[in-house]
C-alpha cells in the first residue's frame, strides 16, 4: 500500500465538503483502501444483488473513481446519506445506556 497516491477529489455537492473530507480521510486508510480495491465486497454483496444500494459497494466506486486523477462526484453516497443515518439511529437506540455513555466518550476522545 505504500503506493497510494493523492485521487483526483470529490466535487462538492452544495455543503457536502466535510462529508467529502470525512470519506476520503477513510478511503486512504491503507487497510481499508486495500480492502476496497480488492473489489471483494461487491463481488458477492447481497445487497447488490438484490439490486439495493450498499454503502460499502458505494466506497469501492468512489475511490475508483478518484484514483482515475479526476475530481469524482460522490452523488451516490450523498443520495443515501438519510437511509445511513436511520440505520445508525436504529442501532444507537437499541444500545443500553452504558453502550452510549462509552461510545460518546470515544468520540469525544479522537
Amino acid at each position: 500500500m505504500s503506493g497510494i497516491g493523492v485521487g483526483g477529489g470529490l466535487n462538492n455537492l452544495g455543503n457536502t465538503c466535510f462529508f467529502n473530507a470525512t470519506i476520503q480521510s477513510l478511503l486512504y486508510t491503507p487497510p481499508l483502501a486495500a480492502i476496497l480495491d480488492r473489489k471483494d465486497h461487491s463481488q458477492r454483496c447481497r445487497l447488490k444483488q438484490s439490486h439495493q444500494w450498499c454503502a460499502f459497494c458505494e466506497m469501492e466506486i468512489i475511490l475508483s473513481g478518484t484514483r482515475q486523477n479526476k475530481r469524482f462526484s460522490p452523488s451516490g453516497m450523498i443520495n443515501h446519506l438519510k437511509s445511513i443515518f436511520k440505520k445508525v439511529e436504529i442501532n444507537l437506540l437499541s444500545l443500553s445506556w452504558v453502550d452510549k455513555k462509552i461510545l460518546t466518550n470515544f468520540y469525544v476522545t479522537l
